[in-house]
């Protein structure tokens, strides 16, 4: 059994640290001029920081489409190289939900009542948790899952490391994006 929890916690938290890294790619390195990605992921995502309750007002799948787009992908690449196992599935559905309980820590009245548990105890990102990213230098608290990952990043000094070290090899970061 503690094999089991293990697994899903372990599963769980990379799917945490996956939608940080892609939050913070979406803050700092990605483009909104570029054709694609630039239209349907990082422009929603920086009308988010001026707004952040503009993608509170859509549905669901408007809300999600291309996180489950890239959650599948990553999934299916998982699934094909090391099969299935309780940790793959904690990630694919931690990533697949990660948006949604992103929206949960902007609008809590949303929250479904089961889920109101975990935001409290920092299973699912909470609305204090999450706001700190929205009110502290951007530079902070990208990953939205949880309450988990945050501090210990934060702490470390992660973002400003991997953009340090970016920016020493000649990749550009984005710092009056967001």
């Amino acid at each position: 059994m503690a094999a089991f929890i293990g697994e899903l916690l372990i599963g769980w938290l990379l799917a945490d640290l996956a939608s940080g890294i892609l939050h913070w790619l979406e803050d700092r390195m990605l483009r909104a001029s570029w054709p694609i990605v630039g239209r349907y992921i990082v422009a929603p995502n920086r009308l988010h920081h001026l707004d952040p309750l503009a993608f509170t007002r859509c549905g669901v799948i408007e809300r999600n489409w291309t996180s489950w787009i890239a959650v599948c992908l990553i999934s299916a690449i998982w699934l094909l190289i090391a099969g299935p196992s309780v940790t793959w599935a904690a990630a694919t559905i931690g990533g697949l939900v990660a948006n949604e309980v992103h929206c949960w820590a902007h609008v809590p009245a949303a929250t479904p009542a089961i889920f109101k548990p975990l935001q409290v105890a920092g299973i699912i990102q909470s609305p204090t948790e999450h706001w700190g990213h929205h009110r502290r230098d951007a530079a902070a608290r990208y990953c939205v899952l949880t309450d988990l990952l945050n501090p210990l990043l934060d702490a470390l000094r992660v973002w400003a490391v991997l953009e340090a070290t970016l920016a020493a090899i000649g990749l550009r970061i984005d710092k009056e994006a967001v």
